[in-house]
């Protein structure tokens, strides 16, 4: 058994609206129950577009059913535009994450630990997000990155761990730092993040265009259980689909 690999509707925005059920829709969902999604809910410039996909699946039962009956579920929130804390903003993109919760049974909902106030992490207890993630950072990022952060972090939050192996690629080309939390958090991975990593520091390229096949090589200690998805930016369908048959032949 392999891992059930799919596709940020992040991946999609170089040609696509990520956040349009048609989107959504012509994702690379093969296998039967359908592959994992994860909803890319990346800017707070997108917080229209958001609210208006949770009416729109409310009323579209084809692509109701095919996002819940997914193998996972889940959305990335955003990370440009918020800093998390007692604000407006972070209020109105947690109440939209809310409320898409109550339209679609959503798995786990994640977040960059960078953009978090010191106030901002009350907003994350008692429960609100039964499926909380936290995402470990990139080398631009000065926290994060180490299993340290993320470890007290999780404790304090009891929440679960996203573990981005190019982030870790970023940091550490050996991918060290990635073998450095399956040894420490290895049981609290919930998902894995996926792509190639380009020039542009923190650019998302798919792994059939960079050859990096070292990235995945952590896969191979991680339960097959846990979703990976993939979040190489595409050029068109056709890139969507190459990725996925590169990534899928290179699957430990």
């Amino acid at each position: 058994m392999t891992h059930r690999i799919g596709f940020s509707t992040g991946a999609t925005f170089g040609f696509r609206d990520p956040l349009s059920i048609t989107g959504i829709q012509d994702m690379p969902m093969g296998g039967q129950p359908p592959n994992p999604v994860e909803i890319c809910f990346n800017n707070t410039n997108d917080l229209p577009a958001f609210r208006n996909l949770a009416i729109d699946l409310a009323q579209n039962e084809a692509a109701l059913k095919m996002l819940s009956s997914s193998v996972a579920l889940s959305i990335h929130a955003p990370a440009n535009g918020v800093r998390y804390g007692d604000n407006e903003i972070s209020e109105a993109v947690l109440d939209a994450v809310w409320k898409m919760m109550q339209v679609v049974r959503i798995d786990r909902v994640v977040f960059h630990p960078d953009v978090i106030d010191h106030d901002g992490w009350e907003l994350f207890r008692y429960g609100r997000f039964p499926g909380l993630a936290l995402e470990n950072s990139d080398s631009r990022k000065p926290f994060g990155r180490s299993v340290d952060d993320m470890a007290e972090l999780i404790d304090r939050l009891r929440c679960g761990l996203v573990l981005d192996l190019a982030h870790c690629f970023m940091i550490d080309p050996t991918m060290r730092s990635a073998y450095d939390f399956i040894d420490r958090l290895g049981d609290r991975i919930v998902e894995v993040h996926l792509s190639g990593v380009g020039e542009s520091e923190g650019s998302h390229v798919p792994l059939f265009k960079t050859g990096q096949d070292i990235i995945l090589d952590p896969l191979r200690l991680i339960p097959t259980d846990i979703p990976v998805i993939v979040e190489s930016a595409c050029a068109g369908s056709d890139d969507l689909e190459a990725e996925y048959r590169y990534i899928s032949r290179l699957l430990p």
